[in-house]
């Protein structure tokens, strides 16, 4: 049975009070915590010691140091390098022992400075001291296929480690900044023409 005036019962609600300084209950927040610096970078090792044949291819913040090929003799057909990114180094060789060649063609270690002049090195000669400039420098040792020697051992001092390389992180497209490329629309192949049928009885006279 549908309610209507006669079956229908009034249900009654309290009457809502609007909330005021008498009545009003002020909710506790926590209070706020100003954000926390980023952590800094951990101080680079000082007194790192680089051998290039088991950290070819690093790249390390450093002040301070060595840089050898390790004990023996070098190996032959060799590329090997690290990365030192310190600021205005100095480095001083402790041994030097590289295969001498013209322009140093056979083997050849090679000081590669960020921000400033490279060098190329071989022989039997200890290298004087050398004042770099700029952020970062390479020890590179090249070797050819024949004849080796001890190889070096440098020490380095920098006036402080540079920061490390950083690249933009890549945004992926969305659809806010996705452009979308139209393609022309795409025409459906005809049918090649049929040939015409065949007169039958055909009547050719040659003149």
């Amino acid at each position: 049975t549908p309610p209507n005036a006669s079956n229908a019962t009034a249900v009654p609600f309290p009457p809502v009070t609007p909330p005021n300084a008498s009545n009003a209950t002020a909710v506790p927040f926590p209070p706020l915590t100003p954000p926390t610096a980023p952590p800094t970078a951990a101080p680079s090792t000082p007194n790192m010691a680089l051998v290039l044949h088991s950290h070819s291819g690093a790249v390390v913040q450093a002040v301070a140091g060595s840089v050898s090929d390790g004990e023996g003799d070098y190996a032959n057909n060799i590329n090997q390098a690290v990365t030192v990114r310190g600021i205005n180094c100095l480095l001083t060789f402790t041994s030097f022992s590289v295969e001498a060649g013209s322009n140093c063609r056979f083997d050849a270690l090679h000081i590669e400075a960020e921000g400033g002049a490279s060098r190329t090195l071989c022989g039997e000669n200890k290298p004087e001291p050398i004042q770099l400039t700029g952020d970062a420098f390479t020890v590179r040792l090249v070797t050819d296929h024949s004849v080796t020697r001890s190889g070096f051992e440098l020490t380095f001092t920098c006036e402080g480690a540079s920061a490390p390389v950083t690249f933009p992180p890549v945004t992926p497209p969305n659809a806010s900044n996705a452009t979308a490329v139209p393609f022309p629309p795409l025409t459906p192949p005809t049918a090649p023409p049929t040939a015409a049928p065949s007169t039958p009885n055909m009547a050719l006279v040659l003149h």
